[in-house]
């Protein structure tokens, strides 16, 4: 396994960064390959530069442990649930894969009532798998406290036309 951290600049950011609950990243296209399937190895975010990941905790399911909640608009197969994203483990099979459908596609998660955090840095490793590259190309990072993402949402990073990656690289974002 390769893992490497690239700092990458500071994209576009939108308004100031509250405190926010609810955070997706929301998939628009991913690097060289035709599959519409998303796959992720995981996603964390930070509120102090760095020091701290978040969720700290390892997700066992879907809503475990609370207060924790991960959501996606979609999933391949239960094999590869959408808390596997958020599980601590970006080797072998743990990831979130969505459905073979139409971008975009989306992941949340949601800290839990009380646990809002002022993002400054996200990071995510990546599934690559011969000439089948599913880095992230373009992809927007939203804040909610809601979670119904229907327009109360804050936009706090857009990238477009990030380049493809090594498998199981993981590469940082500051917001």
């Amino acid at each position: 396994m390769l893992t490497v951290n690239n700092l990458v600049g500071f994209g576009t950011l939108v308004g100031s960064i509250a405190p926010y609950r609810f955070l997706r990243l929301h998939i628009t296209a991913q690097v060289g390959t035709t599959v519409t399937r998303s796959t992720i190895r995981e996603i964390d975010f930070s509120a102090d530069g760095g020091a701290t990941w978040l969720p700290s905790t390892a997700m066992t399911s879907n809503t475990a442990p609370s207060p924790l909640v991960a959501s996606a608009d979609s999933e391949f197969s239960a094999t590869y649930s959408t808390w596997k994203a958020f599980d601590n483990v970006a080797t072998g099979d743990n990831l979130w894969i969505s459905a073979e459908t139409a971008f975009p596609h989306w992941i949340t998660i949601d800290l839990g009532a009380g646990n809002a955090i002022s993002p400054n840095r996200f990071r995510y490793t990546n599934w690559v798998s011969g000439s089948d590259d599913r880095t992230l190309k373009d992809f927007t990072i939203l804040g909610s406290n809601t979670g119904t993402f229907s327009g109360e949402q804050a936009t706090l990073l857009t990238k477009t036309g990030e380049p493809g990656q090594a498998d199981a690289t993981t590469i940082t974002y500051m917001i």
